[in-house]
């Protein structure tokens, strides 16, 4: 647990990456740590076009269980809008 996959599409290469106790405390959820990732790999200024973007999809801690109101979406998406320089959850 606590694995981050990245896929980096221009190298054609990927590698795991451990995400701290310490973040997965503090962002429960998929839209929390959706938004804590999108702040530490996305630089400021990068366009939402470029191959320096990031693309986040995240998971909550009750995806896949039999719990309410957890099927609604499979995944927290996390795009950059080239129209408002936007961040956030779809």
């Amino acid at each position: 647990m606590n694995n981050l996959l990245v896929i980096d599409l221009t190298a054609a290469n990927c590698y795991t990456e451990k995400i701290s106790e310490k973040a997965m405390d503090a962002f429960i959820g998929g839209r929390g740590l959706g938004a804590y990732l999108i702040y530490k790999y996305l630089a400021a200024g990068v366009s939402p076009v470029s191959a320096e973007n990031v693309l986040i999809f995240s998971a909550g801690p009750l995806q896949g269980t039999k719990s309410y109101y957890t099927a609604r979406k499979p995944s927290s998406f996390w795009p950059s809008s080239p129209t408002d320089s936007y961040n956030g959850c779809v």
